[in-house]
């Protein structure tokens, strides 16, 4: 699936990616969000090349409409996000679908080439299989798991709920985090089996105007903010030393005022969040109230 806005000039790279594909046992999904440039013809010339289903929005309704609209459209048991501006290496579902299936995974999670504006890195992390959500959770924080939807395999059925609940699809609205985070921490909770393959299969766009970049520099607090929530809704335990990545990480964009008995009683306690995100500096985005469960330490 390729959700896309005026990304005409990246989604031909995208596109000509999946042509190259050693597994071509797939159909491709392509929702535009009332794009105003050539997205029409650069779908139009690989409609010969791939099998595609077009999906056309008369109006820009949104990210997270824009996703839902191309999960409803799946039919498939598995669906591979890719951003527009993102494209495969050659053996990239080949290698993802052998990974899922062999392991029994409901998700399958791989490393990536990060292509930034002069230089490109290489994020490969640790391989881990059966990883359950609580284990998830911190090597997400840590860096140790490509934390992004473009470099998971996901089974639809997680995908379509974890757009669809309520309670996420209000996040998404109320806080900016990216659909693609939602999907892929809510995938993790229902299915609870992930494994992550340390190989650099997707090459990710990380320039300046890139979405990667902008949801994760300069809303890097909110990816912070949805492993809390994520946490909280799948009743998870947090350790002391995991909490203090989570601040530091966090600490110029999220305020955490907790209560007294934090650190004197271990077990259930209430903190509130306050979001305050890098543009609009110091506006109150996002505050509820949550439960959290920590280890005795």
């Amino acid at each position: 699936m390729i959700p896309t806005f005026n990304r005409a000039i990246f989604l031909d790279r995208a596109l000509r990616s999946l042509v190259l594909q050693s597994n071509q046992n797939f159909s491709v999904v392509i929702t535009d969000n009332h794009s105003s440039d050539l997205t029409n013809k650069v779908v139009a010339e690989y409609s010969s090349k791939l099998n595609i289903s077009f999906i056309e929005s008369r109006t820009n309704s949104g990210a997270v409409t824009n996703w839902q609209r191309g999960l409803n459209a799946t039919k498939s048991k598995w669906v591979k996000v890719l951003y527009s501006d993102d494209w495969l290496e050659p053996n990239a579902l080949e290698e993802l679908s052998n990974f899922v299936q062999f392991n029994s995974l409901d998700i399958g999670i791989c490393g990536a080439y990060g292509h930034l504006s002069n230089e490109v890195r290489v994020w490969v992390g640790e391989s881990f299989l059966n990883l359950k959500w609580k284990d998830l959770v911190p090597k997400m924080v840590q860096g140790k798991i490509t934390a992004s939807a473009s470099c998971a395999l996901i089974k639809t059925e997680h995908a379509i709920e974890g757009l669809e609940s309520n309670y996420l699809d209000r996040l998404a609205y109320e806080t900016a985090i990216g659909p693609d985070l939602l999907m892929l921490y809510w995938s993790a909770i229902k299915g609870g089996n992930v494994g992550y393959l340390s190989k650099p299969l997707i090459n990710m766009n990380a320039s300046d105007d890139s979405i990667s970049v902008v949801l994760g520099e300069k809303l890097r607090p909110l990816y912070a903010h949805s492993i809390i929530i994520g946490c909280h809704l799948n009743n998870c335990q947090i350790e002391k030393k995991e909490l203090k990545i989570l601040n530091h990480w966090i600490k110029e964009g999220v305020l955490l005022r907790r209560i007294p008995e934090l650190i004197k009683t271990p077990g259930r306690i209430s903190i509130y969040l306050i979001i305050k995100t890098w543009p609009y500096r110091g506006l109150l985005l996002f505050k509820r109230k949550l439960t959290l469960y920590f280890r005795k330490f």
